[in-house]
């Protein structure tokens, strides 16, 4: 008799070991794309160096992307009349020190344009952060270029397209997005979870499906994480680089707005990835 309870005993402890393996694990995923209501914009711009050489106007950015190169360091001089020989894309000029306005454009100035090309936007004064300011590179022994990076709050389209357009591009390094934002983003994760459930519930379904067994109850939910968060960027984009070997005319010259900056009149768009992991009970 004691044998025959063993034997019940071990059976019954087996009966629900053989109903735990009748699950089903899947995992679910939904995608969303959000229009932001609120765009932050990331834009550095540095000093650099105007020169006036005999009503010939060039920019000396100071730095490797220069396509500006002297025969003699210029700031290693004081005599007026010390003769200098420089090339500016291939091609030669020669003067006296006397000849060259070597002028400094500030990083105050640098920013009064900023503010005036942003309130000429509508954008507020309010909404332009300083976030970042100095430089790491000093080139051919010359003074000190100071950078500063700025945040700019933007809440409408038009803002953005509007100061892209009317901003003076010289000085500015780089500019990209940084942050997006909408009000209503609570609700849209929450869409975007249900959504991630119900195709992790049409996949069991079909999977069971083709075993002749039926979907029962979920027995656990895993959210998968935070949300996967991708939009596009406006590419760090080294204007004193690419711009003057692309874009500049023989006097050095460039625009460094043209090409795609200057079609900004739509907000990026927010992507997210939602993924849950869901174990269902399954009767066969």
């Amino acid at each position: 008799m004691k044998k025959i309870s063993l034997i019940i005993m071990s059976v019954c402890a087996f009966i629900p070991s053989l109903f735990a393996q009748s699950v089903i694990s899947v995992s679910g995923k939904s995608e969303m794309s959000i229009t932001p209501d609120e765009v932050h914009l990331l834009l550095t711009e540095k000093e650099y160096h105007s020169i006036d050489f005999k009503g010939k106007v060039f920019i000396d950015y100071g730095d490797y992307s220069s396509n500006i190169n002297f025969n003699q360091s210029l700031y290693e001089s004081t005599l007026p009349d010390d003769k200098f020989q420089f090339t500016v894309s291939d091609k030669v000029y020669e003067g006296k020190k006397k000849d060259i306005k070597y002028t400094l454009v500030d990083i105050n100035t640098l920013e009064d344009r900023l503010i005036r090309a942003a309130v000429k936007a509508g954008i507020s004064k309010d909404n332009i952060k300083i976030t970042d300011i100095g430089d790491y590179w000093r080139w051919r022994n010359g003074p000190f270029l100071v950078s500063r990076q700025y945040d700019l709050k933007i809440t409408d389209p038009v803002q953005l397209n509007k100061f892209i357009s009317s901003l003076d591009k010289q000085g500015v390094t780089s500019i990209s997005f940084g942050e997006l934002k909408n009000k209503d983003m609570e609700q849209y994760d929450r869409k975007g979870r249900i959504q991630a459930l119900e195709n992790a519930r049409d996949k069991a379904t079909y999977m069971v499906q083709t075993y002749n067994g039926t979907l029962g109850s979920p027995k656990s939910i895993d959210d998968g994480n935070m949300p996967i968060v991708t939009s596009p960027m406006i590419q760090p984009r080294m204007f004193k680089s690419a711009a003057i070997t692309e874009m500049a005319d023989e006097a050095g010259n460039f625009d460094a707005g043209s090409g795609t900056l200057e079609s900004l009149d739509t907000f990026p768009v927010i992507k997210k990835t939602y993924t849950v992991n869901v174990v269902f009970d399954v009767n066969y």
